[in-house]
């Protein structure tokens, strides 16, 4: 396994090296987010079959963040068949 920093080294990563699977966090900093990059992986004939996994810590229910996040993360946008989400609660 390995990792990459931000969006535009974990393209460089997968181009470079064709992997099984993709654990791609939604929100990454720098130039290009996950979304971004899963994108890119859609338009590249040799990544585009590889199977992503989206992960964010980011909350999906409730408030005006959850609805843009919503809006930004629909299959369409980022090439993916279907979304799931998971919210957690913690206790002390």
């Amino acid at each position: 396994m390995t990792s990459a920093r931000n969006g535009e080294q974990a393209l460089e990563m997968v181009r470079r090296n064709v992997p099984d699977l993709v654990l791609l966090d939604m929100m990454m900093s720098y130039v290009l987010d996950g979304l971004d990059v899963r994108r890119a992986m859609t338009e590249d004939p040799l990544l585009k079959a590889v199977p992503v996994i989206m992960m964010t810590s980011a909350t999906v229910a409730g408030g005006g963040t959850a609805r843009l996040l919503r809006a930004k993360i629909s299959p369409s946008r980022c090439g993916c068949p279907s979304l799931l989400s998971q919210t957690s609660s913690w206790s002390a």
